[in-house]
């Protein structure tokens, strides 16, 4: 009989140790690790991990758990789901910082495109200006080196060259452009 209480014992407290080990990972379903890449935060505060669960957003910090109030959190942060905040986290990133009461604040903040167009013309800017720049620039440096003749020089210098230098700086108003255009647009 006594062989027999200890194994029903035995078997009871595996099957209540099973179950306790499927709650501890259906726990860990409903919690949302978020992956330092997405989280900004001061040296200051040192290693700390984010978290999200049905409760709100909290912090793991040398093994000590801090809930985020929220009171202190971005608005459209108060209610999100697992799923938004997948979504937001695509384009976006979590920054942290604390208070001097030693609370921590939460804010969400958008990675934002250049937007193609607005890094077109700044691209189309920065070629031309470049390119009239070291054109009429060495214009000027070599009639600076003929002293007195100077004026003269840069004068004739501007009438040969001055049409090939608006050209050349047209070519990389486009070039820069288009690099710029690339570089900031969607990907």
């Amino acid at each position: 009989m006594k062989k027999v209480l200890i194994l029903l014992s035995f078997i009871s407290s595996s099957l209540f140790s099973m179950e306790l080990e499927r709650v501890s990972y259906a726990d860990n379903k409903s919690k949302m690790y978020i992956e330092p890449f997405s989280v900004r935060a001061p040296e200051r505060l040192g290693n700390l991990d984010l978290y999200h669960s049905q409760k709100g957003f909290y912090i793991r910090k040398n093994d000590k758990k801090k809930e985020i109030k929220r009171y202190n959190m971005d608005p459209m942060l108060r209610d999100i789901t697992k799923t938004q905040l997948k979504g937001f986290l695509a384009n976006g990133y979590l920054s942290i910082n604390k208070t001097e009461d030693g609370q921590y604040l939460l804010g969400a903040k958008q990675r934002l495109n250049g937007g193609g167009p607005i890094g077109a013309a700044i691209g189309v800017f920065l070629g031309k200006a470049t390119v009239s720049v070291v054109g009429h620039g060495a214009i000027l440096l070599i009639g600076a080196l003929t002293g007195p003749a100077a004026p003269v020089t840069i004068i004739a210098l501007e009438s040969c060259f001055g049409a090939a230098i608006e050209t050349a700086s047209m070519a990389g108003a486009v070039a820069g452009g288009i690099a710029l255009g690339v570089a900031t647009g969607p990907v």
